[in-house]
């Protein structure tokens, strides 16, 4: 089998670091090890697919109840490309944010704001053939929130931007020009590149605004891809910045999201469950965790893709099918097959890019000759992803974002 090409490596200074004290959410959330690098494989360059059924459409967040939302209504549009300047057609990107108030609709922000009935303040779209997508929103109301001193968070909208592989992810925020609270926001800070923090900064565009009704804002988005040749690299487009997702990302959440086999999946069902701690050993009450398994083939039966957010002991919920060997895409077809396992994306407030690793199955027969665990020389480090039986057709696996026993998290 071919090798599969790698992506482009971070360009320096365009994408935050794990590590950034003035957000201090960051402190006991970052991992203290270094990212396990490991070639792409068939895992990260396949992806799950968003069926409409299963994701709607909702384009339009000033009209969600039939009645208008208070405040500026705005248009917000752009194009979807990769590294490599081409549209990503079929992307879905989900959309969540505060009202004009700067009051979301989620009961654990008691921000002094008055809540909006009309405005839930959470949208998805889809790009189109060439790239491009479209949204109509409020523009948000800035908020205070307790980082610091008389902290305050700019207008910001949240963007999830999910392309055609598992790799090619990304979590950002849109900010408004002008906005004189950027100067003092260490999330947006965070990217350490002046040019980089300003691509996250939308456009004002009057040719996008429609007369009588809404003002036009233009976002652009790069998603990691397949590297190009070297001569081209130059000049390519650089990667969207990374941003934290936050804590009201669940307005984008459906319970349905985290049972995979609510569709009349066939094969082994299990359930997988894990907690996800901190530095301290603290639940993580408000991650968000994305699991993606090339196996069995994504279909209408099949997602392939779950979504669950962890509880108020920090643990997530899954059903899913267990999964089969499969090819890692490179080398002969049995050397390059990978044992059973299941790609895992962390995200959650405090991480300011995502963390990526991978649950396996004890007592897996190719374990031993799995690509990724061989390349892992520590015994106790590899056993940080491997799932163990917990009670009938369940399996647990506890992610550690920080800390001795620190979940080994990968660089693709």
């Amino acid at each position: 089998m071919a090798n599969l090409a790698p992506f482009r490596s971070i360009s320096s200074g365009t994408q935050p670091p794990y590590d950034a004290p003035a957000y201090h959410w960051t402190a006991k959330r970052h991992p203290r090890r270094a990212l396990h690098a490991m070639p792409l494989t068939i895992t990260e360059t396949t992806g799950p697919t968003f069926p409409p059924a299963r994701f709607p459409v909702i384009a339009d967040l000033t009209m969600v109840t039939g009645k208008p939302a208070l405040g500026e209504r705005i248009i917000v549009a752009g194009t979807v490309t990769g590294e490599d300047g081409q549209p990503v057609p079929g992307a879905m990107i989900e959309v969540w944010q505060a009202n004009a108030a700067g009051r979301h609709d989620h009961p654990d922000d008691q921000h002094d704001a008055p809540v909006d009935p009309n405005f839930r303040g959470a949208g998805r779209v889809f790009t189109d053939a060439e790239g491009r997508y479209r949204f109509v929103t409020i523009r948000p109301g800035a908020y205070a929130w307790e980082n610091h001193r008389n902290a305050w968070r700019p207008a910001h909208i949240h963007f999830s931007v999910s392309g055609p592989t598992f790799a090619a992810r990304l979590v950002t925020q849109m900010y408004f020009p002008g906005d004189p609270l950027l100067t003092f926001d260490p999330v947006f800070h965070a990217v350490p590149e002046t040019a980089a923090r300003n691509r996250m900064i939308a456009r004002f565009d009057l040719d996008l605004a429609q007369p009588d009704w809404a003002l036009g804002y233009r976002f652009d988005i790069v998603l990691p891809c397949r590297a190009a040749k070297p001569d081209r690299q130059a000049t390519m487009p650089i990667v969207s910045a990374s941003q934290t997702i936050g804590h009201h990302w669940h307005l984008i959440q459906d319970a349905d999201y985290s049972d995979l086999t609510a569709f009349g999946a066939e094969g082994e069902r299990i359930a997988l469950t894990g907690a996800v701690r901190d530095g301290d050993g603290t639940p993580c009450t408000d991650a968000c965790v994305e699991i993606w398994q090339p196996d069995p083939p994504a279909s209408d039966r099949f997602p392939g893709f779950g979504r669950a957010h962890t509880d108020a002991r920090g643990v997530f919920h899954f059903r899913t099918v267990k999964p089969g060997p499969v090819h890692a895409g490179t080398g002969d077809a049995e050397t390059a097959l990978q044992a059973p396992h299941i790609a895992v994306r962390i995200l959650a407030r405090g991480l300011m890019r995502d963390l990526v690793t991978r649950v396996y199955f004890q007592n897996e027969p190719r374990n031993e000759a799995d690509p990724l665990l061989s390349s892992i020389e520590d015994p106790e480090r590899r056993a940080t992803l491997i799932a163990r039986p917990d009670g009938t057709a369940a399996w647990r696996l506890d992610i550690r974002l920080q800390g001795m026993d620190e979940t080994v998290f990968l660089a693709i």
